[in-house]
């Protein structure tokens, strides 16, 4: 806006500008009228700008730190959580076969048993094989 725009209106000759007194006032020059925005305080404003600046940057940082905080929880209850879950049962559905005895082929008399049985006969086996060739 040029300052020709911003300049009061002048009153036409009849009618003279009053104040609430009655009394007349002088024409305002647009040097005095504009005076008061010549005391803007320059230095205050940037520096409000500048303290604003680095609250919004603090602010928008925080906000990505929480945001990535709960997205590794989330990643973890749904991923690694269930893994765990999945690997530990069927963890313990192995241990339990090993740690039974049962049918692996009835018809062909095959059976299973405990690991732990099954090295001691092995164990056992190998002992009387080594006895009997040692030689006496």
């Amino acid at each position: 806006m040029s300052a020709a725009t911003l300049e009061p209106k002048t009153a036409t000759a009849s009618v003279a500008p009053q104040t609430a007194g009655g009394q007349v006032k002088a024409p305002v020059s647009p040097a005095d009228q504009f005076e008061r925005y010549d005391t803007i305080d320059t230095p205050r404003i940037v520096v409000i700008g500048f303290v604003a600046a680095i609250l919004t940057f603090v602010v928008i940082v925080s906000a990505q730190a929480v945001f990535f905080a709960a997205d590794k929880a989330e990643v973890q209850k749904k991923e690694v959580a269930i893994a765990d879950t999945l690997t530990s049962d069927a963890l313990t559905q192995q241990q339990n076969r090993l740690a039974a005895y049962g049918w692996v082929d009835s018809a062909k008399g095959v059976v299973s048993i405990p690991v732990t049985e099954a090295m001691k006969l092995v164990v056992t086996e190998q002992q009387s094989k080594s006895e009997g060739n040692a030689p006496q």
